[in-house]
């Protein structure tokens, strides 16, 4: 098998060293051919033949050898174009960090809204329900529709109506964990989002956070 022929222009690839070694091979191969022949009584091999052939490994050996370094040269030459390219890449780049600080600025903004929104409510709440112990308000429901404390749930109720607290924590925490389950490629200190905050959920599957809030007062008169 003939090695490909080059041209000063042709890269040097891996295939062309497969071909290279392959020729240094074969002529390998000849050589011992020719001396197995001579070794089992053939007397049409000459010593110039197993010369020749000898000849013709050592160059095989040499182009392959060469061919070696053109390609490791080839490689290397287009490793630093790339490097080259990449550097391009890297200061042709440009983002818009104002945009990104203003998005940051929305997300602050908003967590201190939900936060001062809820937490409003739920300091009236546990007020009415500390003035609900020091009245000795009965935690059943009334039959008459009056106020009562529920033990569980950390709310009260008068009249059909129920005002609980709304959980502002297991709603950051879900939007945080359902917005990291979307964009896992979002990591703090190597974690993905979602793993970092849990989820708010039942043992029937994820809350909906707008039922949720929305199910904080219900029933009654407003």
């Amino acid at each position: 098998m003939a090695a490909k022929t080059l041209t000063g222009s042709d890269p040097v690839t891996d295939e062309h060293v497969r071909a290279a070694e392959q020729e240094a091979a074969e002529a390998e191969q000849l050589v011992q051919a020719l001396e197995q022949r001579v070794i089992d009584g053939d007397e049409d091999v000459t010593p110039d033949q197993i010369a020749s052939a000898r000849e013709l490994g050592r160059f095989a050996q040499l182009r392959t050898e060469a061919t070696r370094r053109k390609a490791a040269k080839a490689k290397e030459a287009a490793r630093l174009a790339a490097i080259a390219e990449l550097a391009d890449d890297v200061r042709a780049h440009d983002v818009d960090q104002e945009a990104i600080v203003a998005a940051v600025d929305e997300v602050d903004q908003a967590l201190r809204k939900l936060i001062d929104l809820t937490g409003a409510h739920n300091e009236r709440v546990a007020a009415w329900r500390v003035r609900c112990a020091e009245l000795e308000v009965p935690a059943s429901p009334c039959p008459d529709g009056g106020l009562s404390c529920p033990r569980y749930g950390g709310g009260v109720e008068v009249g059909g109506k129920q005002v609980n607290p709304i959980p502002a924590g297991s709603l950051v925490s879900a939007v945080v964990h359902r917005v990291g389950g979307a964009y896992p490629q979002i990591r703090h200190q190597g974690r993905q989002l979602d793993s970092l905050c849990p989820d708010f959920s039942t043992p029937g599957g994820p809350v909906d956070l707008r039922a949720a809030i929305r199910g904080t007062v219900q029933g009654g008169q407003a």
